[in-house]
Order: C-alpha cells, then structure tokens, then sequence
C-alpha cells in the first residue's frame, strides 16, 4: 500500500507542475476567446502581445509555486522533485504537441 501512496504522490507531481501552467494559458484562450465572441470585437496585436506577457509571467510563477508547493507536502525524498518537474515538462510538452496536432486537424 506504501508503494501505490509513493507512487500516486510522483503522479500528482508530475500532473501538477506540467498542468498547472498549461491551465493558465488554457484559461487565458478562453478568456480572450470569450471576450472577442461576446463584444463582437478583434484583440488587436497590440494587446494581445500585452497578455501574452501577462500570460507568460502568469505561467512561470504558477510553474514556480507548484514547484514550491511539492517541496513542502510530499511523501517521495526531496531527490525527486527533479524528476517530477522533468516528467512534468516533457509531458506538458508532449500534451501541447497532441493539443496542436488536434487543433489543426479538427480546422484543417
């Protein structure tokens, strides 16, 4: 039972610090998305360079807080944050890839 608890705690790790900045870009499509649908109005280039700053900020301080938050509640010995915050890249990566790939097949 300690193993799948181990286990479960590396799975939460890596679906928290790769998901968490990827919810805040999610977040921020939607928001835009919404706003342009219910205004009736184009975010010109200008702005919306501004909230992709505020986005990308946004993104790194929640990937630095799920960062923070693991190092203080975890069962697994401080040497695997390393990996949680690798897998967690290399699957938000892979996720992003999978979303774009989805994306332009469902618009191409």
């Amino acid at each position: 039972m300690k193993v799948v608890r181990l286990c479960w705690d590396l799975f939460f790790g890596v679906l928290l610090i790769g998901g968490a900045p990827m919810s805040v870009m999610a977040l921020t499509v939607i928001l835009g998305d919404f706003y342009q649908s219910l205004f009736h109005v184009v975010i010109s280039d200008g702005i919306g360079f501004a909230v992709f700053g505020v986005m990308f900020i946004s993104m790194v301080a929640v990937f630095f807080y799920a960062i923070r938050f693991r190092l203080r509640r975890r069962l697994l010995p401080g040497g695997f944050i390393a990996a949680e915050v690798l897998l967690g890249i290399i699957g938000a990566f892979f996720l992003f890839s999978l979303y774009g790939v989805l994306m332009y097949s469902i618009i191409g």
